[in-house]
């Protein structure tokens, strides 16, 4: 797709805002389980991490939506680090409901890797 049928206001395709979505939707996922962490443990400490990936993930789904190559990637590096960070999260020491929630997410953003890498989601970020 050419940047001038982009600014046309044509919509991006599916593969694309469904990315959008779940790699988003992860990141405040994750943020809310910093919150809901915060008010259970204490200590202000815990919510660096969920703050930050909640940008990173909000700052790649933006340039996902921009359909640049440059900028798609960055978000594929945005979905990969998240996605690493989330099986962290799952490999550390915790209660189960966190190792699940850890897997779930890191499943959520790889599968955004997949979505990015379909022919549909290719074209909108202007690669063959």
């Amino acid at each position: 797709m050419s940047r001038a049928e982009r600014s046309t206001g044509t919509r991006p395709p599916l593969e694309v805002r469904v990315s959008i979505g779940v790699l988003s939707g992860g990141g405040l996922l994750f943020l809310v389980l910093g919150l809901v962490r915060l008010v259970t443990e204490g200590g202000s400490d815990i919510m660096v991490l969920p703050t930050m990936i909640t940008m990173l993930v909000l700052a790649a789904s933006v340039s996902i939506y921009a359909g640049r190559p440059s900028l798609r990637a960055l978000g594929l590096a945005g979905a990969t680090l998240a996605g690493l960070l989330y099986l962290l999260l799952a490999m550390s020491d915790g209660p189960w409901w966190l190792t699940v929630v850890g897997l779930l997410l890191a499943a959520s953003a790889f599968y955004t890797l997949v979505l990015l890498n379909t022919g549909p989601a290719r074209r909108y970020g202007g690669l063959p």
